[in-house]
């Protein structure tokens, strides 16, 4: 997708959908360019949703080739849907996050993508942790996600070894 020009494929998400998957993930720097507002990511976002009626979806904030912020406004706009059961989060925010859980109120689940603020975000009430680092160490982020209440201090603990550990992150991601 170049940046000037948003062109919902339509038809291959309908394709997507038609697999019976449980969620179809939107990409919010697809649904509009950088310099648009979030009013035409919403319209665009709305297209999507009239057109396939029937499927739930998910968002992903992703970083590449533009990392496009979910607002405020578009996340209300997504829990009032009804149609989107997750997001991932990249804001990388620990008070960011938090909000952003208060506005969604249980509507719609957030997954934190960062995993310095994996801890965090899970005692604000995230529904989980969906960042590269799971791929790295997957036994130690179930770890934190069962045991962050029953174990604070060692949760902590981990969460601090994890932020060191997620500097690998930087080095070639999203590459």
């Amino acid at each position: 997708l170049e940046h000037d020009a948003v062109d919902l494929p339509l038809a291959q998400v309908q394709r997507i959908a038609a697999t019976g998957v449980d969620a179809v993930v939107m990409v919010s720097n697809r649904l509009a360019s950088p310099e648009e507002s979030d009013d035409a990511l919403i319209a665009r976002m709305n297209t999507v949703l009239d057109a396939i009626p029937d499927v739930t979806f998910g968002m992903y904030e992703c970083p590449h080739p533009y990392k496009r912020m979910l607002t405020s406004k578009v996340l209300a706009a997504m829990a009032q849907s009804g149609r989107f059961t997750f997001i991932k989060d990249t804001c990388c925010s620990a008070p960011l996050i938090a909000e952003r859980i208060k506005l969604l109120d249980g509507r719609v689940q957030l997954f934190n993508a960062n995993c310095a603020t994996a801890l965090e975000s899970l005692e604000a009430g995230a529904d989980g942790f969906s960042g590269i680092m799971a791929n790295f160490h997957p036994d130690l982020l179930v770890w934190l996600y069962e045991n962050y209440r029953a174990q604070p201090e060692k949760a902590r603990r981990l969460s601090a070894l994890l932020s060191i550990m997620s500097l690998v992150e930087g080095c070639s991601h999203p590459a």
